[in-house]
Formats: C-alpha cells, structure tokens, sequence
C-alpha cells in the first residue's frame, strides 16, 4: 500500500488545478500540506488535511459487508465535515472550502479503506508566527482574544465545543488577523455539554481532565473558555503555563500541568494590564462555577483590555478592535456585480492583473446596499404660448448650469481633474491613483515571507530573495516512509519496507514494526476426520472434534476383517472352503464362489475319471478279494490307472493305497483317452529285477509273523505270485508261511507282512531260513 504522500501525487491535480506543494506537519488525526494553484495568471495556496480511514481486515468478512462498513464510515466524517460548513460564514474561523473522498487500493487490488481531503484556507500557524517575530504584545494578546472570543461565539450559536483550543491550533494571515481552526476533534452537541476525554492536557480543563474516569461530571461551552484562558496565559507569560518556572525540565513541566488540573492555586500572568490579567485567571478558574460561562460574557468582559498602564499618553482604549467603527469604504465600481455569501472578486494588484474570481464559503460580508433607480420624473406640463420673463431667466440659469456641469465632467472624463482612488504602495510600485495612474510617495517595503528548506527568505509580492535556505529537519525513515524533512516534506532514500509476520490459519499478515495488516488470514484447511484422527487443519495441525471410529467388515474367505472407512485390517481370512473340480466346474468356494484353476478334462494319457453320478467308488486291495474295501474314492476324482491284462480290471494308487477299479466304474465316456492303451502287464515279471528283504521274523505264542519289503529294480511293472517259506534250504522250500501276489511300480518297494500258525512245540529255535519263491519256483531270497 502507498504512503500519503504517493497517494496524494495520484489523486492530482485535486478540484481545480491544485498541485501539492510542500509538507506542513502531522496530528493525531492526519497530514496537513500545502497545496498551489496556478489559473488565470493567479497564484493562490491552501492548506489541504488528509485523514485516512482504513478498515479492520483482521477480522474475515465478505465485499459486501467492507462496502457497508466503508458507506457508514463515510457518513460518520461527513456529520463532522458538515459542521464545518456550517460556520462557513463566520469571521475568524479557518473555513472549509471543499472536501472530497478517495478511494485507497491494497497491494491485493482491493479497496481497504479511503482517504478524506479537507480543502482549508492557508494560514501561518501562531507558534510559527511568534518564532519568527517574538513574543506578542498585549495589545495583540488582546487582539487575539477578541477575534478568537468571536470565533467561539459563532461555534457556541450552534452548541458546539471545539475541544482544543492551543496556540498550535490558531492561525494568523498576512494582516495580523488572528483565526481559530483545526476541528477535527469538534463536537456537536444538542444539550450543550459532554462527558469526553479528549484534547490537549497543557491546555485541557480540569472537568475534561476529569471525564477520563467513568460518571465524572459533563462539560460545556466553559471548557473552551479555560483553554482560550490558559493559552492567554501562555502568552501573556512569555510563553510559560502557570505554575512553570523559567528552566524547568519536562518532568517538572508535567508536575506544574497536573497540580493545576488538581486544584493547585497559581498567580496572574507577567505582562498585561491588570484588567486584562484578571480576565484571563477570570477565565482560568477551576471550578467552573466561578468561571466566565461562554464567548458572549467573555467578549464583553474583554472591553477596555487593549492597552497597559505603559501605553503612550494614558489613553486608554475602551473599544476593542471588533467594536471599533471602521473607516467608511469608498464607493466600489463594481456595485453592479452581485455577489453571493460564496463568491467574491478579488482586484489585482496591478493595471496589468486581472480580476480574480474566488468561489468558497466565504466569512460572512456586510450586506451591499444595493444601487436604487433614478426617481422617475413628473412629465413636464407644456409650457403656455407665451412665457413669462421669469421663466425665460429661470431656463437660462438652468442651461447656463448643465453647461458648466458639462465642462466639469469633461474635465474629469480627460483626466484634467481627478477625484484619485489610491492603490496601497507595494515593494516594485508606489501608491497609484487606479483611475487616472497618477504615482505618489515611496515603494512600500517587501513583505518577506519565512526561510524554508526549498527556498530562502522570498518577498511574497516581487519574488526578491534573501539570505539562504534552511537545512532540512529529517525524521528518520519507518516501514512506509523514507527518510523525511519534516518542514517541507523532501524525501531521501527509501523506506525500510515491513518486516512481515507471515499470516496463518487466524491472524492476517503484518508487520511486527508498524503493525500495518496485509494479507489475510489463510483460514483453516480442515482434513476430515478418519477412524483413528479427528478433524485436523493441514496447515496449523489444529485439531476439532473426535475421530468417527472403525466400522469393521467381517472377514471374508480371502480377506481380513476390515473398516469400510479407511480399509485397515485385522486378524487372517477365513480362507477358502473348496469343493473339488467336475467335469462342468472348476475348483469352486462354497461360501464366496471363487474358483480356481479349470472344470476336468479328459488331456492327459492314461489318466481317468471316476463317475459314479454321486456315489462312491470302493477300491479293492486285490483283485481276486472283491469284498474288502480299502477306501471310498469320491464322485470325479482324478486316477492314474495301468492296464492288468484283464478288460475288466484297472490297477491304481489312491491315497498312498494299491488296488483294482472295475472299468464299470471309469467314465463312460472314452474313459481311455488317447489310444485307449495304458500300459499292459507282464504275467511273469523279471526277477533278477525284484528284490526282497526280511525286514522282522517274530513269534508270539504259536504265531509267526514275517514282514517283508519287495522293491522293483527295473523300469517295467511287476506283477509277481509270491510264496513264502520257513526252515528252507538251497534244496528245499520249508514249510509254506503264506503266498501273495502284488504289482510293483518301475523302481518302486512294497511292503508284505504274512503269518502262520505253528505247532504247539514250535519255538523260536525251530525258526530257520526264510525262502521267497515266485510263481515259477524261482527261489528270491534265502535268508537265516
């Protein structure tokens, strides 16, 4: 956002070709600069005040609300300005002339706020016009009184308080005029008085003073006259409050203001006639009771105050300036021209000047007399025939007379005789005759106006310079301003820029130095909440709320249980519950439906089906044992299957046990796949190929007991009869235990247990040689 000053440089020109000029100073309130117009040939001054109002955007709101905000701010400061246009026709006040708004535009592009220009007369301070010429006298003490008592006389007329009278806030023309201005804390009020602490304190009353604390008493129209009191005082004192002595330091400058406003007892100023000195501790009273109540009674007190006991040939004075008659105004050539309380014509200083038009509200002029038409004349009476001789003298005197009367104004109008109308003498033309240029005495003396840091003491009428320009006053540069002169507003450097706090989720950006506000509050960026966190900002980690909690889905045969909102899970699957392949359907689930792999299908050689249509399929251990079950094999199991020679028979493994499937039981539909062959048997097997162990020989009673493990060498199938011995010899076979036949799969090993009952007188001493002989009396084993 730009400073004033650059805001003011893009608001030019202002009303009608105003340009600013220089800086005047600061307040509480805003900045004051002077501001030029250069029209017609005319260069005329203003003082213009700017007064920013910036909105608060700390607190988040919408565009149509800053816009309300804004339309009801502008009405507060136009109550106010209107007040001041409300005395625009009252003498001795610094009158408004114009005002206008400006809208002001952050760094974002948005309206922020906007900047009020109040348009005043120009006029020199009464601080600096003692500076420069010295202490007052207290003739103009008392001129000043007067002209300020008028002033506050035409505020009290409306029930207004102006609340800070000071010498700061009076201000003095090129004619020692004195004026009463800077209203920025002036109030209206309909029952006279108010209960506000507001002001200056050296020059505060004490029931303002007082209005600080809550249920103190009100105050009116007297409030002003202590102020107007003191800074009498202040004057009359060489420029000293009561109570301070010459040489005090601020501390005890202090202690002396709150004595006063305490109470505290204090004597008549140093200079002034002693009426003039009882006027003012008249106004300067404490209690307000005793003091003089408003401007009426005051400017009637002050009659009589204008001279000292020191005045030259005791006169003494009793009019004051206000109620001195002045000087009868001579006739103004200009009476045709009628002029309203806003307009007035100002002559130029010289022949060669124009006329100069000034629109404003200006302080209230005596009424013109306006200019009245000739009286009409009687029509004349038609002279008789025949005229007497009176009447013949009495019309020659008369020509006679309009003759003369000619010559005369002849005269004037060659300028031959001149009835002079004077214009004052100035430093480049003495006093001139307006009318027939007629020059007398002397050149007046220049009329210098002050030194500044732009330019050095410079005649205000000629230009004329003298001496030299002062040094500037810098005030040293903060976060908008760069380094500054303080009397004319030159700038240097930069500003040092903010130091910006970064704005967050609730405070907007601002700087940590001036405070300025910037961006706004980022606001938070709400994270919902999620089973196990609760509502949570992404960028602060602010949090509001409660988590929402699991909502858990109950496991499935492949998934855990699991929350439906953010999927984490628990525990294991079930698992699947499978029920085996058909010829029609895959590996299927029974509680989710999944499947797995393909349905059956007849593509691999010597592999068949078992179907049953529902029922089970019993295996038989041997062929020629057709009762004895071994297992129930399940509808559409899948059975390697090997031919045994027989059309009937089929040898197969299921569940680690050997045994036969009729072929009734196989699928009927190609149940041979391929070339229908499997793989066929061999009636008489290789036995150099088989070989047998005796793995135990154990008696229990009468009982023998003999296991044996038969392993198939080769790469055939075997299907051999095997008979086994006891007591048997390389000659002889023994006594016959059992006999058997089994199949062998290429290099694979069974297992044969058999047994036999003995004797009574058997013993484990009778046990001899074990002998294995095949179905064709080759012996296979011979063992002890």
């Amino acid at each position: 956002m730009k400073d004033i000053g650059e805001r003011l440089s893009s608001y030019e020109p202002l009303w009608e070709n105003w340009y600013k000029d220089s800086y005047l100073g600061s307040g509480g309130s805003g900045k004051v600069y002077k501001f030029r117009q250069e029209l017609y040939g005319q260069v005329r001054y203003c003082a213009v005040k700017v007064l920013p109002i910036i909105l608060d955007r700390s607190v988040s709101t919408t565009r149509e609300s800053r816009e309300q905000e804004m339309a009801e701010r502008k009405q507060q400061v136009a109550e106010e300005i209107k007040n001041m246009y409300r005395l625009g026709d009252k003498p001795h006040l610094v009158h408004c002339i114009n005002h206008t708004y400006r809208d002001i535009i952050g760094d974002d592009g948005d309206v922020i706020g906007f900047d009020v220009l109040i348009q005043m007369e120009y006029y020199t301070t009464l601080t600096e016009y003692i500076n420069s010429r010295g202490a007052m006298s207290s003739r103009q003490v008392a001129k000043l009184a007067s002209q300020i008592g008028e002033a506050l006389r035409s505020m009290q007329e409306i029930n207004m308080l102006h609340r800070d009278i000071k010498p700061d806030n009076i201000y003095v023309d090129d004619k020692g005029e004195f004026y009463l201005g800077d209203f920025g804390i002036a109030k209206q009020t309909r029952a006279g008085s108010f209960a506000t602490f507001v002001g200056t304190q050296p020059f505060m009353a004490p029931e303002v003073w007082n209005a600080r604390t809550p249920n103190e008493q009100h105050y009116g129209a007297s409030a002003d006259i202590y102020s107007l009191g003191i800074t009498l005082y202040y004057l009359l004192n060489e420029d000293r409050l009561p109570l301070v002595n010459e040489g005090d330091n601020r501390n005890a400058v202090d202690a002396a203001i709150f004595s006063r406003l305490s109470g505290k007892n204090f004597g008549k100023p140093k200079n002034g006639s002693e009426k003039l000195k009882q006027l003012v501790m008249d106004c300067c009273a404490f209690d307000p009771a005793d003091r003089i109540p408003d401007a009426e009674k005051f400017l009637a007190a002050l009659e009589g105050c204008y001279y000292t006991t020191e005045d030259t040939d005791n006169k003494v004075d009793t009019k004051s300036p206000e109620t001195t008659p002045a000087k009868e105004e001579e006739t103004d050539t200009r009476d045709e021209l009628e002029l309203t309380d806003s307009i007035f014509v100002r002559p130029g200083d010289t022949e060669e000047e124009e006329e100069e038009l000034i629109v404003r509200p200006a302080p209230a002029r005596p009424e013109r007399r306006k200019k009245q038409p000739p009286a009409k004349l009687p029509p004349k009476e038609k002279e008789p025939a025949h005229l007497s001789k009176a009447t013949k003298r009495a019309a020659l005197i008369i020509g006679l007379t309009i003759c003369f009367l000619l010559g005369v104004g002849g005269l004037f109008f060659t300028k031959t005789i001149c009835l002079h109308h004077w214009q004052a003498a100035t430093c480049t033309k003495p006093e001139t005759c307006t009318r027939c240029g007629k020059n007398r005495g002397e050149l007046a003396d220049h009329e210098f106006e002050d030194a500044t840091c732009t330019h050095p003491k410079r005649c205000k009428v000629c230009g004329l310079e003298e001496g030299s320009k002062l040094e500037h006053t810098w005030m040293q540069p903060d976060c908008t301003h760069p380094k500054t002169c303080t009397v004319c507003g030159k700038t240097e450097g930069e500003a040092l820029g903010h130091t910006w706090k970064d704005a967050d989720c609730e405070m907007p950006q601002y700087c940590e130095v001036c405070g300025l506000i910037g961006q706004d509050a980022l606001g938070h960026k709400w994270k919902e909440a999620t089973c196990t966190e609760p509502k949570t900002c992404e960028r602060c980690k602010k949090t509001e709320g409660k988590a929402i909690g699991h909502k858990w889905k109950a496991a499935t045969c492949t998934e855990p249980e699991t929350c439906e909102h953010c999927g984490e899970t628990r525990g294991k699957a079930k698992g699947h519950t499978w029920k085996e392949a058909t010829l029609t359907k895959p590996k299927t689930c029974t509680v989710c439906g999944a499947t797995e792999g393909t349905a059956l299908n007849y593509t691999s050689k010597g592999t068949m089906y078992v179907d049953t249509d529902g029922d089970s399929l019993a295996l038989r251990e041997e062929k020629s044992s057709s009762s004895k079950k071994l297992a129930a094999i399940p509808d559409c199991t899948t059975l390697q299957i090997w031919y045994t020679g027989s059309s009937a028979w089929y040898y197969t493994v299921y569940n680690n046990t050997y045994g036969y499937v009729n072929s009734y039981y196989l699928s009927s539909t190609d149940p041979m796949l391929g070339d229908g062959v499997v793989s066929g048997w061999y009636d008489v097997g290789y036995m150099d190929e088989l070989e047998v162990e005796v793995e135990s020989a154990e008696i229990d009673g009468n009982k023998l007991t003999v296991e044996l493990t038969v392993t198939n060498t080769g790469s055939d199938f075997l299907w051999p009869d095997l008979n086994i011995y006891y007591n048997g010899s390389e000659n002889a076979r023994g006594n016959l235990i059992d006999t058997t036949d089994i199949i062998l799969v290429p290099y694979g090993e069974r297992s044969v247990k058999v047994s036999c009952r003995t004797t009574g007188s058997f013993g484990r001493g009778s046990l001899k040689n074990i002998v294995v002989v095949d179905g064709n009396g080759n012996k296979v084993l011979l063992e002890p």
